[in-house]
């Protein structure tokens, strides 16, 4: 399986106490410029969010929202 180089995945661990900002970004693909610009995981105090490493997939394959197609249940 080969990495994406330039694409990460914004993950949130989901519970009662998670915050909007950080619970709309999980599951959406951010490219490591993006990530630059609106800050990295750890955004506040108790934040659970972490980037985790995505699989390089064909260009076309991820959706408007930063979804990849086949994980659309992830994106809000």
């Amino acid at each position: 399986m080969r990495y994406s180089v330039n694409w990460v995945m914004w993950r949130a661990f989901i519970k009662p106490t998670t915050c909007l900002e950080c619970a709309t970004r999980n599951g959406r693909i951010f490219s490591y410029d993006d990530i630059i610009s609106i800050g990295e995981p750890r955004l506040h105090p108790n934040c659970g969010c972490w980037l985790e490493k995505i699989e390089a997939i064909k260009a076309g394959m991820a959706t408007s929202k930063g979804c990849y197609f086949q994980m659309t249940d992830l994106c809000l």
